[in-house]
C-alpha cells in the first residue's frame, strides 16, 4: 500500500486504520505494513493487546460503540476493516457502524475483508451478514475495495 508520493505527504494523507489489529488477519496486515514504513493506526477492542510495531499508533474501538469508532477513524485515508464477531444478523449492523463511521471521518478508501460466498441467498448466516455488509459499505459512497476470504475453519 505505498503511496508513491514525496516525502511531503502529510500524516492525515498516509495514515491508514487497521481495525481487528489483535486478531491473526489484523495483527498480520500491521506488521506487513510496517516494514514498509506506512502511518499505523491499530484499533482493538483491549489495547493492551494491540501489537507493538513500528510507526503506529493504538486506539481502542468496538463496533457496538459508535463514539469510539469517530475516534479510531478520526484523521484516516485509507481503512482496512476486519469483520467482527457476532451472533449472526447483529454483525451487519455493526460493520455498518464501522462504514458510518469511516463515512464522517472522510476516509477516502476502505479495504473489507468479507466472505466468500457473500449472498442473501446463501443457507450460512455468516455469508448472508458479509452479503449486507457488502451493501452497506457501498451505500456510504467511499470508494472501497471488498476481499472475499474462504472460512478453512469455524
Amino acid at each position: 500500500m505505498s503511496l508513491g508520493k514525496s516525502s511531503a505527504v502529510t500524516h492525515r494523507e498516509a495514515m491508514i486504520l487497521i481495525t481487528g489489529a489483535t486478531g491473526n488477519i489484523g495483527r498480520r496486515v500491521a506488521e506487513l505494513l510496517s516494514k514498509h514504513g506506512e502511518p499505523l493506526r491499530l484499533m482493538g477492542r483491549r489495547i493492551q493487546s494491540v501489537p507493538d510495531l513500528a510507526q503506529l499508533e493504538s486506539v481502542i474501538g468496538d463496533y457496538a460503540n459508535p463514539a469510539s469508532l469517530d475516534e479510531a477513524f478520526e484523521g484516516v485515508d485509507r481503512a482496512f476493516i476486519v469483520s467482527g464477531y457476532a451472533e449472526p444478523g447483529r454483525r451487519a449492523v455493526l460493520h455498518r457502524n464501522a462504514f458510518q463511521a469511516a463515512s464522517r471521518a472522510g476516509v477516502r478508501h476502505v479495504v473489507y475483508l468479507s466472505f466468500l460466498g457473500a449472498s442473501p441467498q446463501s443457507k450460512f448466516p455468516m455469508s448472508r451478514d458479509h452479503y449486507l455488509s457488502e451493501q452497506y459499505l457501498k451505500e456510504t459512497g467511499i470508494p472501497f475495495t471488498i476481499l472475499r476470504i474462504a472460512c478453512t475453519s469455524i
